[in-house]
């Protein structure tokens, strides 16, 4: 968002380049091409694949992409979440709000994001090359930025006790309504559920260690009888938490989770919301 409020600078020849084609790299694009730079965007993939992640997007990040230009289509796509329910280890719910200034969270899925920023920064002139590997070192340009995720290269490992694990699947028949979400909390981790305007639910967990076939069980507990998976599960980590922003002296700039920007999505997004959120008890 720094880069946007800039005036055009009317200098095709400047040239910027953005390494990521995620929701942070590919809004960092639209920003530059929009100030004047001559924009290519570097993804690896070669197509879309699955990410281990949940589909909340609070109203801040609603609000970001009614300011890049794209919220109104986003939010038709997407199923308005105006309330988050959260259950305790002990089974007991507590229910907030989490709409902000008129501006509901959002059941999204990422690919649908990333599809229609994609489609955004192509009508502002980026150009995206995917299956594409690029190293900052590699790339010459006036402006970088480095949008590579939570583990770009040189981020050192987390340490043993702050390894903690992350699993994702998608179910149908799970049992909730469109716009439903909660996060169910056990001991060593969180479970959370998000059912987009298709029916189809999200299921994002976090767990303090490897996830084992078992944990799998504990995660599908909480949904209905009938749910049937339509993805197989995915895991990642060990996830690296807190701040971690190098010092670039001149080198490439960070933006979403490679600096340590918080994950808009499920938990870390659920958390952003709650921040706001007067009736959510301690």
């Amino acid at each position: 968002r720094r880069i946007l409020p800039l005036e055009p600078l009317g200098r095709k020849e400047l040239k910027a380049a953005v390494i990521g084609a995620g929701p942070s790299g590919l809004s960092a694009s639209i920003g530059l091409a929009r100030s004047g730079f001559e924009t290519t965007v570097y993804e690896q993939k070669k197509q879309w694949s699955g990410r281990v992640c949940g589909a909340f997007l609070a109203p801040k990040s609603c609000e970001s992409l009614r300011w890049l230009g794209v919220g109104r289509e986003a939010e038709g796509l997407g199923a308005p979440a105006a309330t988050v329910a959260v259950y305790d280890p002990q089974g007991r719910r507590f229910d907030f709000s989490v709409a902000s200034g008129g501006i509901p969270a959002l059941a999204l899925p990422r690919k649908t994001l990333e599809e229609i920023l994609s489609t955004a920064a192509e009508k502002e002139g980026v150009k995206i090359e995917r299956g594409v590997r690029m190293l900052p070192e590699e790339l010459d340009a006036d402006v970088l930025v480095s949008a590579q995720g939570r583990f770009p290269p040189g981020r050192p490992s987390p340490k043993a006790r702050q390894r903690w694990y992350g699993m994702n699947a998608e179910f149908e028949n799970a049992g909730g309504k469109p716009g439903d979400v909660s996060l169910h909390f056990f001991g060593g981790g969180y479970i959370g559920m998000l059912t987009y305007v298709d029916g189809i639910t999200n299921v994002c967990g976090l767990m303090r260690g490897m996830v084992r076939d078992e944990d799998r069980k504990l995660f599908e507990k909480f949904l209905g009888k009938d749910a049937r998976a339509v993805t197989p599960w995915k895991g990642v980590g060990p996830l690296p938490f807190g701040c971690y922003i190098e010092e670039r002296n001149g080198g490439p700039w960070p933006v979403g989770d490679a600096a340590a920007v918080c994950d808009p999505f499920m938990g870390e997004g659920i958390a952003l919301a709650a921040e706001r959120a007067p009736d959510l008890r301690e």
